[in-house]
């Protein structure tokens, strides 16, 4: 099981390539940290690798069989619903071997299971989020800015739950700018620029590495010192 992308474009007009003949590949049971600064195709790339939007050119090429699951942004969770009846939805609609109470355990998100959504701050609305993802049970996770928002205790739970995903064999793209708590968990750092990943490095877990390759990319450019400052 592997995902490839071979000569990748992505465009939502004709003049501006978003991701620019891209060719990449990521094998079973690897964890990727996407990072780039805001507005640099994040997003675009994992619209493109979950078909939300057309290739301009290029492949996307999976193995037999694969699924892949992407949630872009909180605005996909239903706010009418309590975290229970979401994650009961979702079972339901994916025929999940989970139940919404295991996933509820693992979480540890008991405490709100039956407020609605719409009334869930911006952590909690994450830990919902991520509940989903391991309800679907995808072989190819795309999570889009997952840990913004989670406190220190649900960091470390979602670390645990996304060195448990690698485990199991699965194929994990996540974005970020938080680039110490990004080190927690994944394989590899990808650095997006002009539509490319123009640098690929291995982790050490040690963030300071990561942003001094972060500032030789990106220089000291007004996003680039927003996103880093706290690292600094």
């Amino acid at each position: 099981m592997s995902l490839v992308i071979e000569n990748a474009t992505l465009a939502y007009n004709k003049k501006t390539n978003i991701i620019d003949d891209l060719s990449i590949e990521l094998p079973r049971g690897r964890v990727v940290g996407l990072v780039a600064p805001n507005g640099s195709g994040k997003t675009t790339l994992m619209r493109g690798i979950n078909h939300d939007i057309l290739l301009k050119s290029g492949k996307i090429i999976l193995s037999e069989n694969e699924t892949i699951f992407f949630l872009e942004n909180q605005d996909s969770l239903f706010p009418m619903l309590s975290v229970q009846e979401l994650f009961n939805f979702a079972s339901n609609s994916w025929n999940s071997t989970y139940s919404s109470q295991k996933i509820i355990d693992l979480l540890d998100i008991s405490n709100f299971k039956n407020k609605k959504i719409s009334d869930l701050s911006l952590g909690m609305r994450q830990m919902v989020m991520i509940g989903v993802y391991l309800i679907v049970d995808s072989e190819i996770m795309l999570f889009d800015e997952p840990i913004n928002g989670l406190d220190q205790l649900n960091m470390k739970i979602v670390s645990k739950i996304m060195l448990m995903l690698k485990e199991r064999g699965k194929i994990i793209i996540v974005s970020s700018h938080l680039l110490d708590h990004l080190s927690e968990f994944v394989d590899q750092f990808w650095f997006l620029k002009d539509g490319n990943v123009v640098k690929q490095i291995d982790n050490t877990h040690n963030p300071i590495l990561v942003k001094n390759d972060y500032i030789q990319i990106y220089g000291k450019e007004e996003n680039a010192e927003n996103e880093i400052t706290h690292y600094i």
